[in-house]
C-alpha cells in the first residue's frame, strides 16, 4: 500500500481490472483458503502441531517445479535457494524428531 501511495510504477496495474479477473481471483482465494485451512485444522485435530506446521510451511516451496511447468518460466535463483534451504532445514528437524 505504501508503494502505491508514493506513486511507484511497481505497484500500478498494467491492465485494468475487469469483473472476470476479480471473480477468478476471489474464487481461487476462497477455495484455496477453505480447503487449505480445513485440511490444516483436521491435521491439528488428529496430529502433532509441530509436524503440521512443518508440512504446511513446506507446501508452497514444493510448488516451484509446478510453476516452472505451468508457466514455462524458471523461477528466480533466490526462490530455488530458499526452497532448498527450507527442505534441508525441515529434513534436519524431522531427522531429529525420529
Amino acid at each position: 500500500m505504501c508503494l502505491l501511495w508514493f506513486g511507484l510504477g511497481l505497484s500500478k496495474l498494467k491492465t485494468p481490472l475487469n469483473w472476470k479477473n476479480l471473480l477468478n481471483t476471489a474464487l481461487s482465494a476462497t477455495v484455496s483458503m477453505v480447503i487449505g485451512m480445513t485440511l490444516i485444522l483436521q491435521a491439528l485435530k488428529t496430529g502433532q502441531a509441530n509436524l503440521v506446521a512443518i508440512f504446511s510451511s513446506i507446501a508452497p516451496v514444493l510448488l516451484l517445479p509446478l510453476l516452472w511447468i505451468v508457466y514455462r518460466r524458471k523461477p528466480a535463483s533466490g526462490a530455488w535457494w530458499g526452497g532448498a534451504m527450507t527442505v534441508i532445514g525441515s529434513a534436519m528437524i524431522m531427522s531429529s524428531k525420529i
